[in-house]
């Protein structure tokens, strides 16, 4: 640690158990209070000037060489420099007269070498000096000096960007200016207590204290242990804590002071430097992270929540004691001593709370504040002309209510919703306030509302399944609070992305889909009776053979599940059709990649004469001739040529079995004569029997003269593909 920092933290101590508590002390609440400009500070200047000059700043500016070398504001400082400009800002902040003047600040390059000034208040921010603050990022209210000159701090742009108000700088010399300022590697900061740091302590009210014992101590005031600010003379930032035998009445450093944050939750602050809080170090939601004494900066690291526990045993001598859990808000975790030890100078820090551990378990003790402090240290003490006597006695509240926070029981941290929301808190009160914001930000909340029973359920799968992203759930005691840690989920919804509802596919179709699905079913409506109902990954469908997927026809239904028990997706309606339009004219029926077509077996035109495959030469004969006729819905009669009378081609015997002989029989136009063409690609067609389903299929798949034709289940062979050659 610096020797800067040292006097600094030294200072400020001093200066803070001083100035705090009557703070309106500091304040010179008959004084005139001007506008932060450039004209309330020449106004304030000339309704201050004893020699009643109208003042204007560019007229005194010193670089000129002009009469501004004799002239000063009325507490010193050179007129219409960057030192009386940040007097200026104090004081109509609330920083007293006397309090600055009690300091001897000079001239802005003497401010690092006046001791005053040094033990109260600079912080050097370079990363080679004080890494107590690094990555702390300055705040606006406080005085920034570079180089021999000083600057008001008006706007926090990040850690390393501010925005300033100065005089008498660059080209301005001895006029106002405004500027966004990249801080440099080196840099002081000086934090005036009320204007950066410090808050209101309810002036006028004496402070209650309390000694903070673990219940696991002795109730013998000699030995029990107590929470416990080492090298308590000092109350350096960043003190650790720790626990330590009570003296009979305690010491200063082991008395503390609760104030009300207004939100069901303390702050703790030592006597001994009412400046300071009880802070959890670095802000850390961490199990191990050591509790210290720092800055009051009203952050949730040093609000502390007092969880009733009910009586515990204390001693013989004085029975059951009311017993608490004090929980670090920020965290959520408890104050605990490391090790569950009992002895001097054990660590404290914060720690899951956990049922059965006694060390996690404080009591309030009251004492006769009054002993605290030595009659001589109660008397009034004096800094420059500013008087206040330090009050001793203490005032002690009754014990707060304790108040129970409810704690979301379901779902757990990180936790996946596909549909409906459904959440669940134990400690519920008659009503609780619940409420579900994006991330957390409370400025975006789809959810908040009064709940009884400690439960909520999403009145709508569909609208929870349209909340997709990370959402943080929290519920409250009352609408201000306090409130549960929150539980962080996501919302990533099942959905079929593609095809959309009502599309027709085409070719080898596929679906896809979002979130992580693992189960998909395309089915009819009903959802009874399939086409696909198997794993999946990936975020697509797809089907494993082309030629299934093209020859498949009709309106389906796809959702895609969390598993093959769900939840399901929202179900998507759509279409596969590939039947193709045949135009008009004659046509030779060839099987694919070869010149074997079909062919009326002798040319015999009369019923039940079957059909097989015949090498196709020259123009070919009437019987390897057809003509497609259109019946509907994509099916046409398939007739040999004119020469043959009212003939059509037919599944024998109307079967629908496998094996079934194709054959020409008088046309009935029946489903047995009527068939589709199935697009396969690359002009391949599959041609399919509207009564059964099955397609043309050459019999054992012999691509010769004489091989029959029959109907079989598609498979995608070549022997089912054929092509339309159009003839005369």
């Amino acid at each position: 640690m610096s020797k800067k920092f040292q006097f600094f933290a030294l200072f400020v101590m001093l200066l803070c158990s001083i100035i705090v508590a009557p703070f309106h002390s500091m304040i010179v609440h008959a004084q005139t209070t001007y506008p932060i400009t450039k004209d309330g500070y020449e106004q304030w200047l000339r309704d201050n000037d004893k020699d009643k000059r109208n003042v204007t700043c560019p007229e005194y500016d010193r670089s000129k060489n002009n009469n501004n070398s004799k002239g000063s504001d009325k507490l010193g400082m050179e007129l219409c420099q960057c030192t009386s400009w940040v007097v200026f800002n104090l004081l109509q902040s609330g920083v007293s007269e006397n309090f600055i003047r009690g300091l001897g600040l000079g001239n802005a390059g003497e401010w690092q070498t006046n001791k005053s000034v040094r033990d109260i208040s600079l912080l050097n921010q370079s990363n080679s000096d004080n890494t107590l603050f690094k990555g702390q990022v300055p705040v606006a209210g406080a005085v920034l000096e570079i180089g021999g000159h000083v600057m008001m701090v008006t706007k926090v742009n990040s850690a390393t960007q501010v925005v300033i108000s100065e005089y008498n700088w660059g080209e301005n010399k001895g006029d106002y200016n405004t500027r966004t300022l990249n801080l440099p590697n080196n840099y002081s900061f000086l934090y005036f207590p009320n204007v950066t740091h410090q808050f209101d302590l309810k002036t006028g009210r004496q402070n209650p204290y309390y000694f903070l014992l673990n219940v696991e101590g002795n109730d013998d005031l000699t030995r029990r242990k107590g929470l416990d600010a080492t090298d308590w003379g000092s109350g350096y930032i960043g003190t650790p804590v720790q626990t330590w035998d009570m003296a009979a009445v305690g010491g200063a450093n082991q008395a503390w002071y609760l104030l009300d944050a207004g939100d069901n939750s303390y702050y703790i602050k030592p006597y001994h430097n009412d400046s300071m809080c009880l802070d959890v170090q670095g802000a850390s939601t961490d199990n191990a992270a050591r509790l210290q004494i720092f800055w009051c900066n009203k952050g949730d690291n040093q609000r502390f929540i007092f969880e009733y526990v009910g009586k515990r045993p204390a001693s013989s001598a004085s029975g059951w004691v009311d017993a608490y859990r004090i929980i670090a808000k920020h965290s959520g975790k408890a104050i605990d001593v490391r090790d569950n030890q009992i002895r001097n100078g054990a660590v404290v820090h914060q720690w899951s709370k956990t049922d059965g551990v006694s060390t996690q378990i404080w009591r309030l003790q009251t004492e006769d504040a009054t002993k605290l402090r030595s009659d001589s240290e109660c008397q009034r003490i004096k800094i420059t002309d500013f008087i206040w006597p330090k009050a001793c006695a203490a005032e002690i509240p009754p014990t707060p209510t304790p108040v129970v926070v409810p704690s979301i029981t379901f779902p757990s941290n990180g936790h996946v919703f596909r549909d409906a929301w459904s959440f669940s808190w134990s400690n519920a009160s008659n009503t609780n306030f619940f409420k579900i914001c994006r991330d957390g930000n409370p400025a975006e909340c789809v959810v908040y509302e009064r709940r009884s029973g400690g439960s909520y359920q999403s009145n709508s799968a569909s609208w929870a399944k349209q909340q997709t992203g990370k959402w943080c759930a929290t519920v409250g005691v009352t609408d201000n609070g306090p409130w549960s840690n929150p539980v962080c989920f996501t919302m990533d919804p099942l959905r079929i992305t593609s095809p959309s509802a009502n599309q027709t596919l085409r070719g080898w179709w596929e679906v896809r889909y979002a979130g992580n699905g693992s189960q998909i079913q395309i089915c009819d409506a009903s959802f009874r009776n399939c086409l696909v109902n198997e794993s999946v990954s990936g975020g697509v469908y797809r089907a494993r053979d082309e030629w299934w997927a093209r020859i498949q026809r009709g309106t389906y239904y796809a959702r895609v599940g969390a598993s093959s028990n769900g939840p399901w997706s929202d179900a998507v309606p759509f279409s596969v059709d590939n039947t193709v339009t045949i135009g008009g004219g004659l046509f030779r029926i060839s099987v694919t990649g070869s010149n074997q077509s079909l062919d009326v077996i002798d040319r015999r035109d009369k019923n039940g004469q079957g059909v097989q495959i015949w090498e196709f030469s020259g123009n070919g004969g009437s019987n390897q001739k057809w003509r497609i006729e259109q019946a509907s819905d994509g099916y046409y009669y398939i007739r040999p040529s004119a020469s043959f009378s009212n003939r059509c081609l037919d599944v024998s015997g109307n079967s629908s079995g496998n094996g079934a002989q194709l054959q020409i029989y008088s046309c009935h136009w029946g489903a047995n004569q009527q068939f589709r063409f199935i697009d396969m690609g690359k002009g391949r067609y599959s041609i399919q029997a509207r009564h059964s389903g099955k397609v043309f299929d050459v019999k054992s798949a012999k691509i010769k003269n004489g091989s029959t034709v029959q109907q079989y289940d598609a498979h995608g062979g070549n022997n089912q593909l054929w092509q339309l050659i159009s003839v005369r």
